[in-house]
């Protein structure tokens, strides 16, 4: 049977990364590392008590800096997940707001068997979901709420600084815009490779890579709560000064990026109405994204917030062991061995055979 092990990386995301953590663990992996880094909110507090109920199935990581070194904690993660895993087992890695859905029911583990060993990743559509306009995330109540699947209506191969411009002039809505497909990855594939940002790719990425297979979507997705609330558009701005003063491109992050230049034009409120559904919103009407009414989210999510609600307010079970800490020099021995890997590796595939 083949194994899928997961792997998130989550900062201040009380509470929707329980919910995401229960939800992953329950429908799509065996074993689940999540990495906590510096949060000032209950996060790690939250996921502690969930190692109370998961056991040896949730490892949890605290990482000690603030820096943001996603691809550096992601690889180390992901050397931890190989060092008791088989090198042909899967990695599947998410964000704190994402929810992967087998509309044909079929677990994730049988999904992939039968795939070719040679086969290093394999890729999964996204799909956006539209928030009330009043949405409390903090509420998990309120998440049977999430009703309004975006629609990508708009196909146009432009470089992110000009899809940033277009969205700011209001010429375009972000959930016009197809969300970039993620990937599945295999174990023994992450020996002299990573993960790159987001978990889009592997990399280096090679050239015969450029067209990897994809699962269908009916068989399996994942669904994308990107501008959920208020709070967590608040959230985006902050992370986007701090992409902005550790020196990445726009290209890093232009999702955030580009709400620095709508909250200086006095334009933010004006982007949350364009980008969320109000009792008065119509699908289609000029600037709104259009989108389809749907239960799935609501159902699919249904057994892990069931969970997630019981295990925060019943009593607590005995306290874990604290978890284990990622320095930062460590991160950054991490940074400096994945560029020697890019320096010394060939650049294309080895010919004949």
């Amino acid at each position: 049977m083949v194994r899928v092990h997961g792997l998130t990386l989550i900062r201040d995301e009380w509470p929707l990364a329980l919910l995401a953590i229960n939800h992953a663990l329950l429908h799509h992996v065996e074993r689940l590392h999540c990495a906590v880094q510096i949060s000032a909110d209950a996060t790690l507090a939250g996921v502690q008590r969930l190692r109370g109920h998961w056991g040896d199935r949730l490892t949890v990581v605290e990482v000690s800096t603030s820096a943001y070194l996603q691809e550096a904690i992601t690889s180390v993660l992901a050397a931890m997940v190989a060092a008791e895993a088989e090198a042909s087992d899967w990695l599947y890695v998410f964000d704190a707001d994402e929810f992967a859905v087998s509309p044909a029911a079929m677990p994730l583990p049988r999904l992939l068997e039968g795939r070719p060993p040679a086969l290093a990743e394999l890729r999964y559509r996204i799909w956006n979901w539209i928030a009330p306009h009043d949405f409390d995330d903090l509420d998990l109540a309120s998440y049977p709420r999430l009703r309004h699947r975006a629609l990508p209506c708009v196909f146009l191969d432009l470089p992110p600084c000009q899809l940033a411009a277009e969205i700011q002039r209001g010429f375009l809505n972000f959930f016009d815009l197809r969300f970039v497909d993620k990937s599945l990855f295999r174990i023994g594939a992450l020996r002299d490779r990573w993960i790159g940002p987001g978990a889009h790719r592997l990399h280096p990425v090679e050239s015969w890579e450029l067209q990897e297979p994809s699962l269908a979507t009916e068989s399996f997705h994942a669904m994308h709560l990107p501008l959920l609330s208020r709070r967590r558009l608040a959230m985006r701005l902050a992370q986007a000064r701090n992409l902005r003063g550790e020196g990445f491109p726009f290209e890093h992050g232009w999702q955030s990026q580009m709400l620095l230049e709508i909250e200086a034009r006095r334009q933010l409120e004006a982007f949350w109405r364009a980008h969320t559904i109000a009792p008065t919103s119509l699908a289609g009407a000029p600037g709104a994204p259009c989108y389809e009414v749907s239960d799935l989210f609501a159902d699919t999510i249904a057994p892990a917030l069931a969970l997630t609600q019981s295990l925060l307010e019943g009593s607590a079970a005995a306290a874990p062991p604290p978890p284990s800490r990622l320095p930062e020099d460590l991160l950054l021995r991490r940074i400096h061995h994945l560029q020697n890997q890019v320096t010394q590796r060939p650049l294309d595939r080895p010919q004949g055979g």
